[in-house]
């Protein structure tokens, strides 16, 4: 099974993840666009650490190396371009919004700014203000589950603040964890081909991946009954067997 190294900015005692190729099990696992869901299909992949790493769980891994890692799995899935349908809010129309997740991506990194940020150690910063403080990880994330919006993102914060901080510097915070490590979890300028009304349209790089996995899960069914039909095999074989595997040979049967 092809295997992928994925590098690691943040991320406390870790470089770099191994990762397996997407595979049945893992694909027909996904229910969810969530932190839960993000996790799990991170942990179906995880084949163990890469040179100079630890074995990690996707609960100990930083936020914003989450969001490259899933960016990356997009991309060997799929390749790096980003399609979707967009309904205008002016006029109620349907129009397509597509660009290429790297040119997203360096966008974000050329928006970083490390000047007013120190780095103290692994996952450890302290900003202009003297405040010290760690990037939160998918744990920290399960620990606010359940939670109201606004009082998780504020919980979400007050879990990484190293020692004590005034409640009016916990914006300082927010900012400089935005400063050094932004998430491919932004706002997109859509323009409508028939009206030309401009609107901000929500990209989650997590939410898209998980979507388009599950929109994509009745295929897979369907390549594994072919597969299945014409080898023979067991439904766990065929799980097991890498997704541009099992593609090939549900594709040579079907021709």
């Amino acid at each position: 099974m092809t295997k992928h190294i994925c590098i690691l900015d943040f991320t406390n005692g870790a470089d770099r993840l191994s990762l397996s190729e997407l595979y049945g099990h893992v694909e027909v696992a996904v229910s969810q666009t969530d932190t839960e869901g993000a996790l799990a299909l991170l942990n179906g992949l995880i084949t163990g650490p890469g040179k100079d790493s630890v074995t990690l769980k996707a609960e100990d891994i930083v936020i914003a190396d989450r969001d490259r890692v899933l960016a990356e799995i997009y991309k060997f899935a799929y390749g790096p371009k980003i399609r979707s349908t967009v309904t205008c809010n002016a006029c109620s129309s349907h129009f397509d919004l597509d660009f290429d997740l790297n040119d997203l991506q360096d966008f974000t990194l050329q928006n970083i700014n490390e000047a007013a940020i120190e780095k103290l150690g692994d996952n450890e910063f302290k900003a202009a203000n003297g405040s010290i403080f760690r990037l939160p990880t998918g744990q920290d994330e399960l620990e606010v589950a359940g939670w109201p919006a606004e009082e998780a993102s504020q919980k979400l914060l007050q879990r990484c603040i190293i020692g004590n901080l005034p409640e009016a510097d916990i914006e300082i915070v927010e900012t400089g964890m935005e400063s050094i490590a932004p998430l491919l979890d932004t706002d997109l300028a859509a323009h409508c081909p028939e009206c030309a009304n401009e609107q901000q349209v929500h990209f989650s790089i997590q939410s898209f991946l998980l979507a388009r996995l599950m929109q994509e899960q009745p295929v897979v069914i369907k390549e594994i009954q072919t597969v299945a039909s014409y080898y023979g095999w067991g439904y766990n074989e065929i799980l097991n067997l890498p997704r541009s595997l099992r593609r090939k040979f549900a594709n040579m049967i079907d021709s």
